[in-house]
Protein backbone atom coordinates (compact mmCIF):
# COMPACT_ATOMS: atom_id res chain seq x y z
CA UNK A 1 0.00 0.00 0.00
CA UNK A 2 0.99 3.57 -0.85
CA UNK A 3 0.66 6.84 1.23
CA UNK A 4 0.35 10.27 0.05
CA UNK A 5 1.19 12.94 2.81
CA UNK A 6 -0.11 16.41 2.38
CA UNK A 7 2.34 18.75 3.35
CA UNK A 8 2.41 21.57 0.64
CA UNK A 9 0.47 24.00 3.16
CA UNK A 10 1.20 27.78 3.68
CA UNK A 11 1.49 27.61 7.37
CA UNK A 12 -0.20 30.77 7.74
CA UNK A 13 -1.46 30.43 10.78
CA UNK A 14 2.28 29.71 12.32
CA UNK A 15 3.78 32.58 10.83
CA UNK A 16 6.59 34.32 11.48
CA UNK A 17 8.01 30.97 12.77
CA UNK A 18 6.68 29.27 9.14
CA UNK A 19 8.54 32.42 7.43
CA UNK A 20 11.39 30.54 6.38
CA UNK A 21 10.68 26.75 7.63
CA UNK A 22 7.35 25.05 6.01
CA UNK A 23 5.30 23.67 9.05
CA UNK A 24 6.23 19.79 8.00
CA UNK A 25 9.60 20.69 9.43
CA UNK A 26 9.04 22.98 12.81
CA UNK A 27 10.44 21.33 15.86
CA UNK A 28 8.61 18.93 18.34
CA UNK A 29 10.67 17.87 21.15
CA UNK A 30 13.62 16.54 19.19
CA UNK A 31 11.85 15.64 15.56
CA UNK A 32 10.93 17.80 12.38
CA UNK A 33 6.92 16.83 12.76
CA UNK A 34 7.55 15.08 9.15
CA UNK A 35 9.85 12.69 10.65
CA UNK A 36 6.77 11.42 13.29
CA UNK A 37 4.66 10.52 10.02
CA UNK A 38 7.19 8.97 7.99
CA UNK A 39 8.21 6.57 11.11
CA UNK A 40 4.88 5.86 11.98
CA UNK A 41 4.34 4.95 7.81
CA UNK A 42 7.48 2.66 7.61
CA UNK A 43 6.45 1.24 11.35
CA UNK A 44 3.23 0.30 9.65
CA UNK A 45 4.83 -1.67 6.88
CA UNK A 46 4.18 1.47 4.28
CA UNK A 47 6.77 0.64 1.89
CA UNK A 48 6.18 3.94 -0.61
CA UNK A 49 5.26 7.28 0.37
CA UNK A 50 4.33 10.58 -1.88
CA UNK A 51 4.80 13.94 -0.18
CA UNK A 52 3.46 16.60 -2.04
CA UNK A 53 5.15 19.83 -1.48
CA UNK A 54 4.49 23.67 -2.83
CA UNK A 55 5.39 26.52 0.01
CA UNK A 56 9.30 26.08 0.76
CA UNK A 57 9.80 22.83 -1.08
CA UNK A 58 13.48 22.60 -1.50
CA UNK A 59 13.69 22.58 2.91
CA UNK A 60 11.22 19.62 2.66
CA UNK A 61 12.88 18.13 -0.35
CA UNK A 62 16.66 18.05 1.33
CA UNK A 63 15.46 16.84 4.58
CA UNK A 64 13.65 13.59 2.93
CA UNK A 65 16.45 12.97 0.72
CA UNK A 66 19.11 13.79 3.40
CA UNK A 67 17.23 10.95 5.51
CA UNK A 68 16.34 7.46 5.47
CA UNK A 69 13.18 6.34 7.21
CA UNK A 70 13.24 2.67 6.39
CA UNK A 71 10.96 4.03 3.40
CA UNK A 72 10.71 4.70 -0.53
CA UNK A 73 9.88 8.43 0.05
CA UNK A 74 9.52 11.14 -2.39
CA UNK A 75 8.50 14.48 -2.81
CA UNK A 76 6.27 15.58 -5.63
CA UNK A 77 6.59 19.39 -6.11
CA UNK A 78 2.97 20.91 -6.98
CA UNK A 79 3.86 24.72 -8.60
CA UNK A 80 0.00 25.33 -8.13
CA UNK A 81 -1.62 24.47 -5.33
CA UNK A 82 -3.69 21.70 -6.30
CA UNK A 83 -6.16 20.89 -3.29
CA UNK A 84 -5.92 17.41 -1.18
CA UNK A 85 -8.14 16.05 -4.35
CA UNK A 86 -6.32 17.97 -6.98
CA UNK A 87 -3.13 15.95 -5.84
CA UNK A 88 -4.53 12.26 -5.54
CA UNK A 89 -5.88 13.33 -9.33
CA UNK A 90 -2.26 14.44 -10.22
CA UNK A 91 -1.03 11.14 -8.76
CA UNK A 92 -3.44 8.86 -10.10
CA UNK A 93 -1.27 6.87 -12.48
CA UNK A 94 1.21 5.65 -9.14
CA UNK A 95 -2.15 4.87 -7.72
CA UNK A 96 -4.12 2.70 -10.02
CA UNK A 97 -3.28 -0.96 -8.43
CA UNK A 98 -3.99 -0.96 -4.36
CA UNK A 99 -6.03 0.63 -1.62
CA UNK A 100 -4.02 4.03 -0.94
CA UNK A 101 -3.35 5.82 2.09
CA UNK A 102 -4.15 10.05 2.36
CA UNK A 103 -2.80 11.66 5.39
CA UNK A 104 -2.46 15.46 6.32
CA UNK A 105 1.05 15.99 7.40
CA UNK A 106 0.29 18.89 9.32
CA UNK A 107 -1.84 16.51 11.94
CA UNK A 108 0.82 15.56 15.17
CA UNK A 109 -1.19 11.50 15.78
CA UNK A 110 0.03 8.59 17.03
CA UNK A 111 -2.33 6.53 15.12
CA UNK A 112 -2.06 2.63 14.45
CA UNK A 113 -2.06 2.47 11.20
CA UNK A 114 -2.04 -1.33 10.68
CA UNK A 115 -5.33 -1.15 12.95
CA UNK A 116 -6.75 1.35 10.95
CA UNK A 117 -6.21 -0.23 7.21
CA UNK A 118 -7.23 -3.14 8.60
CA UNK A 119 -10.51 -1.56 9.75
CA UNK A 120 -11.23 -0.18 5.85
CA UNK A 121 -10.49 -3.86 4.44
CA UNK A 122 -12.58 -5.04 7.20
CA UNK A 123 -15.44 -2.39 6.90
CA UNK A 124 -15.39 -3.06 2.93
CA UNK A 125 -16.25 0.71 1.75
CA UNK A 126 -15.11 2.89 -0.99
CA UNK A 127 -13.22 4.79 2.00
CA UNK A 128 -12.64 5.26 5.90
CA UNK A 129 -12.01 8.31 7.51
CA UNK A 130 -10.12 8.12 10.78
CA UNK A 131 -12.39 10.51 13.20
CA UNK A 132 -11.03 12.46 16.15
CA UNK A 133 -13.14 13.64 19.36
CA UNK A 134 -12.86 17.10 19.84
CA UNK A 135 -13.81 19.32 22.13
CA UNK A 136 -14.33 22.18 20.29
CA UNK A 137 -15.13 21.79 16.42
CA UNK A 138 -16.25 24.98 15.72
CA UNK A 139 -13.14 25.21 13.17
CA UNK A 140 -12.97 21.72 12.11
CA UNK A 141 -15.20 19.19 10.28
CA UNK A 142 -18.01 17.47 12.02
CA UNK A 143 -18.60 14.23 10.73
CA UNK A 144 -22.42 12.89 10.81
CA UNK A 145 -22.78 9.17 11.30
CA UNK A 146 -25.28 6.44 11.40
CA UNK A 147 -25.27 3.51 13.66
CA UNK A 148 -23.28 1.82 11.82
CA UNK A 149 -20.11 3.98 11.79
CA UNK A 150 -21.05 5.15 7.83
CA UNK A 151 -20.52 8.51 7.58
CA UNK A 152 -23.70 10.04 5.66
CA UNK A 153 -22.44 13.85 6.53
CA UNK A 154 -20.24 16.33 7.57
CA UNK A 155 -20.04 19.91 8.56
CA UNK A 156 -17.33 21.94 7.50
CA UNK A 157 -16.25 24.44 9.85
CA UNK A 158 -19.69 24.77 11.92
CA UNK A 159 -18.70 27.76 13.93
CA UNK A 160 -19.84 28.27 17.63
CA UNK A 161 -23.06 26.72 19.11
CA UNK A 162 -21.54 23.05 18.05
CA UNK A 163 -20.46 20.78 21.18
CA UNK A 164 -18.31 17.92 21.26
CA UNK A 165 -18.19 15.81 17.88
CA UNK A 166 -16.52 13.46 16.38
CA UNK A 167 -14.16 15.59 13.77
CA UNK A 168 -12.46 14.44 10.46
CA UNK A 169 -8.59 13.97 11.18
CA UNK A 170 -7.60 14.18 8.06
CA UNK A 171 -6.38 10.36 7.46
CA UNK A 172 -8.20 8.96 4.94
CA UNK A 173 -7.85 5.16 3.44
CA UNK A 174 -9.48 5.14 0.13
CA UNK A 175 -10.36 2.29 -2.29
CA UNK A 176 -8.47 2.79 -5.95
CA UNK A 177 -11.75 2.59 -7.49
CA UNK A 178 -11.79 6.49 -5.63
CA UNK A 179 -10.07 7.74 -8.71
CA UNK A 180 -12.82 7.43 -10.90
CA UNK A 181 -15.11 9.80 -8.61
CA UNK A 182 -12.27 12.56 -9.27
CA UNK A 183 -14.24 14.44 -11.80
CA UNK A 184 -13.80 17.83 -11.25
CA UNK A 185 -17.06 19.48 -13.14
CA UNK A 186 -17.06 22.95 -11.29
CA UNK A 187 -16.88 26.16 -13.61
CA UNK A 188 -13.80 27.36 -11.29
CA UNK A 189 -11.32 24.49 -12.60
CA UNK A 190 -8.61 26.94 -11.46
CA UNK A 191 -9.04 26.78 -8.18
CA UNK A 192 -7.68 23.92 -5.31
CA UNK A 193 -9.49 20.59 -5.64
CA UNK A 194 -10.36 19.52 -1.93
CA UNK A 195 -11.33 16.53 -0.57
CA UNK A 196 -13.60 17.27 2.26
CA UNK A 197 -14.81 21.02 0.94
CA UNK A 198 -15.31 19.59 -2.75
CA UNK A 199 -15.19 16.23 -3.17
CA UNK A 200 -17.04 15.07 -0.23
CA UNK A 201 -20.38 16.43 -0.99
CA UNK A 202 -23.86 14.85 0.04
CA UNK A 203 -24.61 12.72 -3.24
CA UNK A 204 -21.06 11.60 -2.62
CA UNK A 205 -21.87 10.04 1.09
CA UNK A 206 -24.92 8.91 -0.56
CA UNK A 207 -23.69 7.36 -3.21
CA UNK A 208 -20.76 5.34 -1.36
CA UNK A 209 -20.36 4.04 1.93
CA UNK A 210 -17.52 5.93 3.57
CA UNK A 211 -16.31 3.88 6.71
CA UNK A 212 -15.60 6.08 10.07
CA UNK A 213 -12.90 5.12 12.16
CA UNK A 214 -13.24 6.21 15.82
CA UNK A 215 -9.67 6.79 17.24
CA UNK A 216 -8.78 6.18 20.83
CA UNK A 217 -5.09 7.56 19.90
CA UNK A 218 -3.46 11.06 19.84
CA UNK A 219 -4.44 13.36 17.37
CA UNK A 220 -3.95 17.25 17.60
CA UNK A 221 -3.94 19.88 14.58
CA UNK A 222 -0.22 22.05 14.63
CA UNK A 223 -2.43 24.91 13.00
CA UNK A 224 -1.58 27.67 15.93
CA UNK A 225 1.21 28.73 17.74
CA UNK A 226 -0.43 27.72 21.01
CA UNK A 227 -1.32 24.23 19.61
CA UNK A 228 2.68 24.05 18.48
CA UNK A 229 3.58 24.53 21.99
CA UNK A 230 0.77 22.10 23.51
CA UNK A 231 2.46 19.82 20.95
CA UNK A 232 5.85 20.34 22.72
CA UNK A 233 4.50 20.10 25.91
CA UNK A 234 3.02 16.70 25.42
CA UNK A 235 5.55 14.70 22.91
CA UNK A 236 7.16 13.37 26.09
CA UNK A 237 4.10 11.52 27.42
CA UNK A 238 3.09 10.41 23.58
CA UNK A 239 3.39 6.03 22.62
CA UNK A 240 4.44 6.08 19.34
Amino acid sequence: MKAILMAAGLGTRLRPITNEIPKPLLMIGEKPLLAYHLEALAKAGIREVIINSHYLSEQIEKFVYDNNFGIDARVSFEPVLLGSAGTIRSLKSNLTKEDFLVIYADNLTNIDYRNFISYHKTMNGLATMACYFEKNPAEKGVVILDNDKRIVGMIEKPGEGVGPSWANAGIYCFKKELLEELQDNRSEVDQPYDIAKDLMTDNFFISNRINAYLMSEYLLDIGSLSSLEIAGENIENIIF
